[in-house]
C-alpha cells in the first residue's frame, strides 16, 4: 500500500500533526508514504480559483502515483486536516476484506476526495485521468470525481465508509459548519476530518477538540 498526502505551505502544520498521528498509531511494519510539498502558492479559500487549481494538482498527482504502481496495489490518499485514531494497516485490512475497488469518506452522501483507498486497475487509472483532466478553475476535484464516477459504476465497485468510522462535523450537524460548537465524537471513530469548518485556525481548534475528547478517558 502506498500512502499519499499533499500540502501547501500554510497547510504544513496540519499535515505534520496528521503524520504524527499516523506514525503514533503505526505498527512496526514499514510504511510507504509520499509527502508532496511542492506546491509553492498559498492555500486558496474553499471555492476559489486558487483552491480549485490546487485540487487539480492533487488529482494529477493521484493519477501519477497510481500510474507508477503495480496492478491491484492500493493507494491510500489522506488530506492533511485529518486526525487518525487507528493504524493505517487497519484501514488496509478493512479495505482488502471487501470485494471493492474504492472506499472513501462519506461526505454527506458523496465521495470525499480527501480520504480514500483505491485499488490500482485500468478502470481506476482511467477514472483519475479524467478527474485530473476535468478539474479546473471552475470545479474542484471532489465535484468532478462525484460527477464522472457515475460512468464507471457498476464496473467500478465503490463504497462509502460509515460516518462513525471516519467522522466529520458535517455528518454530525447535517451539513452545518463548525465554529466552536460542542458535539460528541461518534463511538468507534477511527479518523476525523476537519473539513466542515473555515480557516486554518478553526481546523486546528476542531482537531484539538476531537483529540481531547477521544483521549479524555
Amino acid at each position: 500500500m502506498k500512502i499519499l498526502t499533499i500540502s501547501t505551505p500554510n497547510y504544513k502544520a496540519l499535515m505534520n500533526r496528521m503524520l504524527i498521528g499516523l506514525i503514533y498509531h503505526s505498527t512496526k511494519e514499514p510504511i510507504d508514504i509520499t509527502i508532496d510539498q511542492s506546491i509553492t502558492n498559498e492555500e486558496g479559500v474553499f471555492g476559489t480559483k486558487n483552491f480549485n487549481l490546487i485540487c487539480k494538482y492533487k488529482a494529477q498527482q493521484i493519477y501519477l502515483q497510481m500510474s507508477k504502481m503495480r496492478r491491484n496495489d492500493i493507494l491510500f490518499y489522506i488530506d492533511g486536516d485529518i486526525q487518525l485514531f487507528e493504524d493505517v494497516k487497519w484501514f488496509e485490512n478493512m479495505f482488502m476484506g471487501h470485494n471493492i475497488d474504492m472506499v472513501a469518506q462519506n461526505d454527506n452522501g458523496g465521495i470525499c476526495a480527501g480520504f480514500f483507498l483505491a485499488k490500482v486497475t485500468p478502470l481506476m487509472l482511467a477514472l483519475w485521468h479524467e478527474v485530473a483532466k476535468e478539474t479546473s478553475e471552475a470545479e474542484n476535484d471532489q465535484i468532478v470525481l462525484n460527477r464522472v464516477i457515475t460512468k464507471y459504476i457498476p464496473q467500478l465497485k465503490v463504497s462509502l465508509l460509515p460516518t462513525n468510522m471516519v467522522a466529520h462535523y458535517g455528518a454530525i450537524s447535517n451539513g452545518d459548519l463548525w465554529n466552536g460548537q460542542e458535539f460528541k465524537l461518534p463511538e468507534g471513530c477511527k479518523a476525523f476530518h476537519a473539513n466542515f469548518t473555515i480557516g486554518m485556525e478553526n481546523k486546528i481548534k476542531l482537531l484539538d477538540y476531537v483529540v481531547k475528547q477521544k483521549y479524555a478517558n
